[in-house]
């Protein structure tokens, strides 16, 4: 297939290639894994305490706003041997997941893999250690977490179903911090990893979190105790946050009651505690307005909103997530029968006044209607300065290659793009597990619902975030986003306003590999990106194959030419690019292996002019401005890097076009390209299509 498109692919779920033992294999069968076997967090109870009110107190000040930078490494790691490629990690090696500098910490690791293979090694070396300060298995690892006595959080990890291994005890570091896993086997199989980490932040600073002991006598503890007890005093997180003990001593109760469709106000300063409804029903629509602005903070179905959670923000149609504000609270139900009764059961913390460090609740319903299989389902685009919290997904159905993608302050010089990998790994489950990991997510089904809240290290944007989802052709998913945000009034952009350029896009296509048949060849961009048609030919239209194979099945396809596809704002996301050309229905994760594509944009402008091309991107890529070459970037990267070059935009007509790279690195198999064109001044330049 030398001078096609050749797209190569395994159908995985979770950690775990499935077998190919008779004629179903050629079809995408494979079989789950039983459920595993729990080492869930057993938290130290008071008497007559739940579980979930235990969990509860971690949600006491979730409104102070932060000012750190959240951030987000993510692997398929053996995923290219089931690509009929070798493996990049050989037997008895090492492989690094995270190398940083700067000030923040480790805030968990996530990892599932197949339940017969084998064990390997974390390492971790906090600032510049020649010898790792914490060694051990996944699984010792966690033990020890679970046995450690600190008052950072209150679920530290543990083993959920189905084989999903969770680490939440904090990793703080000064300088920085490098993670390897060593002693890999080749009978690991697949492995998935996902870790959560934070920079530009110093809560911790003077704290180290030291080891004693190998195996499964591993200790850890946090030195020294003069600040860890200092932490613990201004925390108290293990016998109930400050902000729970204040509830329990003041709350005000209320009931109010609305028939059909209406409205109630509530007067502050006070802090929603608890917001219950005895009844929730599809598409009646609930907003909730604070400090007599007009736009809602909160305008979601009723019925998403709630949910069928049974945890520590939500539970038996119950809102536990707080909601401060200054003057008033007005919460509207429009969309019910005249028959329909609702009955709203509140708890409110009165309080001295709204403080300069809080931001408002925010939530926003969602819901795409016949997905594409190519563009993503955005979950929440919103400006200004707050923290996004998580999100609640329904009716995504198979989701493996589908699924998290954060932009954080795309609109400026230094954004941040976090990408996860599959569907259930997001909420820190595999396989298809369901059940609970208290406070942090919670799974039924992906018809049913799934929550994750990133309490453990929340979203921060100072300028903008944009939360999207993948997902299948023909899906119709839904979404709830949860986050806190300076100011009450709404800045939420829908799909249609996110709307950014037009691009003509085409891919993949094979690049010429080393001899390790793994690395690309980037010695030559010309060399790299010789596969790709001409872009007179995809301008004619003229037809080129296209080709997914899974197993001994050959799915294929044909662009016609350019395929037309959105930027979401300055963002071109080309993960599922694949689905212009073909129906992959659950089968649409993108690969694991080097393969090159391109895009064109055309736009106008006023004025000739000299401008700035600011580029976010995470692999090697060739850009041109109306024929020339003006940027080329050859290095192999481990993750994004934002770059900006000088260009010469004509009067009138101009065009754009960027060959790309894409390879596995620490985003998974991510693929696009960020484009902000600035003028002089740093300032974005209008550009018309």
């Amino acid at each position: 297939m030398s001078k096609t498109i050749k797209f190569i692919m395994l159908l995985f779920v979770g950690g775990i290639l499935m077998e190919a033992p008779d004629t179903k294999s050629q079809e995408g069968y494979y079989a789950f894994p039983e459920e595993s076997p729990e080492a869930k967090y057993v938290p130290p109870l008071k008497e007559g305490q739940t579980e979930v009110e235990y969990y509860r107190s971690e949600l006491a000040d979730l409104y102070k706003l932060d000012d750190f930078k959240a951030k987000k490494n993510s692997y398929v790691l053996g995923l290219e041997a089931m690509c009929m490629l070798p493996r990049k990690i050989p037997t008895g090696g090492r492989y690094t997941l995270l190398d940083v500098e700067g000030q923040g910490s480790l805030r968990h690791i996530w990892e599932t893999r197949g339940p017969e293979t084998a064990t390997f090694e974390f390492e971790m070396f906090v600032d510049g250690e020649k010898t790792p300060s914490i060694k051990g298995s996944f699984p010792d690892l966690i033990a020890a977490a679970q046995r450690a006595k600190q008052p950072y959080v209150l679920n530290p990890g543990g083993t959920i179903p189905k084989l999903s291994h969770n680490f939440y005890l904090p990793v703080p570091f000064e300088k920085s911090l490098k993670i390897d896993i060593a002693n890999f086997k080749d009978d690991n199989g697949l492995v998935f990893l996902q870790l959560d980490y934070r920079l530009e932040d110093d809560s911790m600073k003077g704290v180290k979190l030291q080891q004693k002991g190998k195996d499964s006598q591993i200790t850890l503890a946090y030195k020294p105790d003069s600040l860890v007890e200092a932490t613990s005093s201004s925390l108290s997180l293990q016998n109930g946050s400050p902000g729970e003990k204040a509830t329990r001593t003041s709350l005000l109760r209320t009931i109010k009651t609305i028939k059909g469709n209406g409205e109630f106000t509530l007067e502050g300063p006070a802090i929603i505690r608890k917001l219950a409804v005895n009844n929730t029903r599809a598409g009646v629509r609930m907003n909730v307005f604070f400090d007599d602005e007009t736009t809602p903070a909160v305008e979601v179905d009723i019925a998403d909103f709630y949910g069928s959670f049974k945890g520590t923000a939500f539970g038996d149609k119950a809102c536990y997530l707080p909601m401060p504000f200054a003057e008033n609270m007005r919460v509207v139900v429009f969309g019910a029968t005249d028959q329909d009764e609702w009955n709203f059961e509140i708890e409110a913390e009165p309080v001295q006044a709204f403080e300069t460090d809080w931001g408002y609740f925010h939530a926003r319903s969602d819901h795409l209607f016949g997905a594409s299989g190519y563009d993503q389902f955005q979950i929440l685009n919103t400006t200004g300065r707050g923290k996004w919290l998580g999100m609640s997904l329904y009716n995504t159905q198979h989701d493996h290659g589908g699924g998290d993608f954060a932009i954080i302050d795309g609109g400026t010089a230094d954004p941040s793009f976090l990408h996860g990998i599959n569907g259930e790994d997001y909420f820190s489950f595999a396989f298809f597990g369901k059940g609970e990991n208290f406070p942090y997510s919670e799974a039924f089904s992906n018809e049913e619902g799934r929550m994750r809240l990133h309490l453990e290290n929340p979203y921060v944007f100072n300028e903008s975030i944009n939360i999207s989802w993948g997902v299948t052709k023909g899906v119709n998913p839904r979404s709830v986003a949860y986050w806190y945000q300076q100011g009450a009034k709404s800045n939420v952009l829908s799909a249609e306003q996110s709307r950014g350029l037009k691009w003509k896009v085409f891919g993949p296509v094979d690049v010429p590999l080393l001899a390790d048949g793994n690395t690309p060849d980037v010695s030559d961009s010309e060399n790299l990106f010789a596969a790709l048609p001409a872009e007179a030919d995809l301008d004619a239209g003229k037809p080129f194959d296209a080709y997914h194979i899974m197993f001994t099945k050959t799915n294929t396809g044909t662009f016609n030419g350019w395929a037309e596809q959105y930027a979401v704002g300055g963002h071109l996301n080309l993960m599922y690019i694949y689905g212009h050309a073909m129906e992959l229905n659950d089968h649409m994760h993108m690969g694991y292996y080097a393969r090159c594509m391109m895009a064109k944009t055309e736009f106008s402008v006023g004025k000739a002019q000299r401008v700035k091309l600011q580029l976010s991107y995470d692999d090697p890529l060739v850009v041109e401005v109306n024929g020339k070459k003006v940027f080329e970037d050859m290095e192999l990267r481990r993750g994004f890097t934002t770059q900006t070059c000088d260009a010469v935009l004509r009067e009138g007509d101009n065009k754009v076009v960027v060959k790309m790279l894409d390879t596995p690195n620490n985003n998974t198999c991510w693929a696009g390209i960020s484009l902000r064109v600035l003028d002089a001044q740093g300032n974005r330049i209008e550009l018309s299509q």
